[in-house]
């Protein structure tokens, strides 16, 4: 084989080794989404709007609860006063 048909030959091994290679780089990324997918489905997240009502419905009661614990405050010392 002379230089000219060797470097040829050369450049068609390398030519496929990085077609597989990029073959093999998809399939992977392929199977790392599915995998990472298949374990997020798994968990019991909530959507962020979920959450902020909840937030807000929790904030609102700890608010509730402040101003009752004020007020039983406020009666328990008219009663003593009595």
């Amino acid at each position: 084989m002379n230089s000219g048909k060797k470097f040829k030959y050369l450049i068609n091994i390398t030519g496929g080794i990085l077609e597989s290679l990029e073959g093999l780089k998809s399939q992977s990324e392929h199977r790392i989404k599915s995998k990472i997918a298949s374990t997020l489905r798994n968990f019991d997240f909530v959507e962020r709007e979920e959450f902020n009502e909840m937030k807000a419905l929790v904030v609102r009661t700890r608010e509730e609860i402040e101003k009752l614990n004020k007020q039983i405050i406020n009666l328990e010392n008219k009663i003593k006063k009595k």
